[in-house]
């Protein structure tokens, strides 16, 4: 199973709009334009690995990865943003793979090819976190998960980790505290 909360873990939504709060965020990441994406789940395909799904998506289809961001939000809370990856048809369509924890049938997906999947390391990329309100519980509650991705992130290869039980439940339950 995968260690690292995911935005579908979270009360999070795929925005029904892109909006300014929505822009803002984006804009936070990079200049590109985000767009919606139909999540249409490949036989075989396995959650929370959206890298390598789209990878033998694209070994036996054709097509490209396209590298970038799932966005959602928890209105009135934070903006996310998960490093993720996409297909991208022979014929240019965008379509997300990978099955999705929580049922959504269309992701928000911002594209940033510079920010490419260390497949050798195995290693990925933080989430990118934006608080919307002033709450001290909100703002600790992020610290804190990236805190939990730092940590699991500096003592990983893949989905393997290597962190005392002990440490990984502190910070877990320090962070619920703040949910």
């Amino acid at each position: 199973t995968r260690l690292k909360p995911s935005l579908s873990e979270m009360p999070t939504t795929t925005p029904q709009r892109i909006d300014k709060t929505v822009i803002d965020f984006c804009r936070g990441i990079n200049n590109r334009q985000p767009e919606y994406v139909p999540v249409f789940p490949e036989q075989g395909a396995k959650t929370g690995e959206c890298f390598h799904n789209v990878l033998r998506q694209v070994e036996r289809k054709g097509g490209a990865i396209e590298y970038g961001w799932h966005i959602a939000i928890w209105p009135s809370v934070y903006s996310g943003g998960e490093h993720h990856a996409i297909w991208r048809t022979p014929d240019g369509r965008g379509i997300d793979v990978t099955p999705p924890v929580d049922g959504v049938q269309r992701i928000l997906f911002l594209p940033d090819p510079e920010r490419v999947y260390d497949y050798a390391g195995e290693r990925r990329l933080d989430n990118v976190r934006k608080a919307l309100t002033n709450d001290p519980d909100v703002r600790e509650f992020l610290a804190l998960a990236a805190k939990l991705t730092t940590l699991i992130e500096d003592n990983s290869k893949g989905l393997v980790v290597s962190v005392p039980r002990e440490q990984l439940a502190a910070l877990y339950h320090r962070q619920q505290h703040h949910y």
